[in-house]
This record gives structure tokens, sequence and C-alpha cells, in this order.
């Protein structure tokens, strides 16, 4: 329902600014998360096209990528 909602708002955003709509979510299913790019553009005055891509492994890479830096930051700390 939240991921509904905000993908609402964002029709009704494009629709009445005319510009078009970014944003990431993160949905929950089962016992898996998958993160979303989501692209609202205005089509016609009443359309909207909406698109949706899965990102999980930009998105697992990038989290994997922060816990390796804060590692590395961790282990050269206790280095010193």
């Amino acid at each position: 329902p939240a991921a509904a909602a905000r993908k609402l708002q964002g029709i009704q955003t494009a629709l009445s600014s005319g510009e078009m709509q970014l944003y990431e979510q993160e949905l929950q299913w089962g016992d898996r998360i998958q993160y979303e790019e989501v692209r609202i553009v205005p089509y016609r005055q009443d359309a909207v096209l909406c698109i949706v891509r899965n990102i999980s492994d930009r998105k697992h890479l990038e989290i994997d990528r922060q816990q390796a830096e804060a590692a590395l930051r961790t282990s050269e700390t206790q280095y010193r």
C-alpha cells in the first residue's frame, strides 16, 4: 500500500507539473528485499508512462562496497 500511494503521488505530481518524477523504493517480498527505480514521465495532459526497474543487484553492490570501506577504515585505525 505504501508503494502504491507513493506511485500515485508521483503520477499526480508528474501530471500537474509536467516534469518527470524519479525515485527509488524498497519492497519486501517474503524474506527478500527488492530495490526498484521508478520513473514517471508525463506523456499527455492526462497520461503518464511509468517505468519500474529492478536495481537490486546494483544496490547490493553499493551496500557491499560501503561495508568493505567501513571494514577497511576500522582495520587501518586498529593497525595505527
